[in-house]
């Protein structure tokens, strides 16, 4: 199957895989809403952890981030932004103990 270029060059044959089978799942619990199929389908096509980005694809990320309005969660409830005090983040990399 084809995919817009703007889509990027994911793994679609494994997202919609997994895509699917997160719809049968809550095909069978009985809870299958618009609003979790686009959970779902955020969910599947955000970036892992421990996905490396290069330094644009960093950049770009901020800078798109930096333009919509600010959500403190996921679609899943998880968050999205978390806040740091600069003597937190001194402790992080070792510069104050």
């Amino acid at each position: 199957f084809g995919v817009p270029a703007f889509l990027g060059n994911q793994n679609w044959n494994r997202f919609f895989f997994f895509f699917l089978s997160d719809l049968e799942q809550e095909k069978r619990a009985g809870d299958i809403t618009r609003e979790r199929l686009i959970a779902t389908l955020a969910c599947r096509s955000a970036l892992k952890q421990g996905k490396k980005l290069k330094e644009e694809e960093i950049f770009a990320l901020i800078q798109k981030a930096m333009v919509i309005p600010r959500t403190y969660a996921c679609a899943h409830g998880r968050p999205t932004y978390i806040s740091l005090t600069l003597a937190e983040l001194e402790q992080m990399f070792g510069r104050k103990g």
